[in-house]
């Protein structure tokens, strides 16, 4: 049973955590366009400024999912909030795969907390946890949470987490 029970555990956190790392770990995919794949770099680099420039100078019509969530990872981490949100939305509206949506809702989770406005934080959670999301550390460290943390619905989020997490 113990050992069914951690093949099980390993089978789920190895797959959930190659398909989110493979994917945001990976130049754009299906973007030819070499200015995306410049700001990628730049990304990958923590180049926040300029990642967002070299996002912001391709044709939107160019830019995918990982785009869009890169794109709006640097504006959070400027501190441009609203355009961070704007560019979740538009990853969201391209409909990406799972472990992408659950980065996306996860992050405007962030955002929502940091504005104080713990109703939409918590749709915006759920949303993340139901696309895959289960970054434990984030969500017990990361100081934009700090509104929400102590709140009867993050901390049932949390433990929907957990326990898909630790099965046994």
């Amino acid at each position: 049973q113990f050992r069914k029970c951690l093949l099980v555990y390993f089978l789920a956190v190895t797959g959930i955590f190659v398909s989110v790392a493979g994917y945001a770990q990976t130049p754009s995919p299906g973007v030819n366009n070499i200015t995306a794949r410049k700001a990628d770099t730049l990304f990958f680099q923590g180049d926040w400024k300029g990642a967002k420039s070299m996002y912001e100078s391709v044709d939107p019509a160019q830019l995918n999912a990982a785009n869009w969530v890169r794109l709006g990872f640097s504006d959070y981490n400027l501190g441009y909030y609203d355009a961070a949100m704007a560019a979740y939305e538009k990853t969201l509206n391209i409909n990406p795969p799972s472990p992408v949506k659950g980065i996306a809702y996860s992050r405007m989770a962030k955002i929502y907390a940091l504005q104080n406005d713990k109703q939409k934080a918590f749709v915006a959670l759920d949303s993340a946890v139901n696309n895959g999301y289960g970054n434990l550390k984030e969500m017990d460290t990361l100081k934009d949470f700090n509104s929400i943390r102590n709140e009867t619905g993050f901390k049932t989020l949390r433990q929907r987490i957990y326990a898909v997490a630790n099965p046994c």
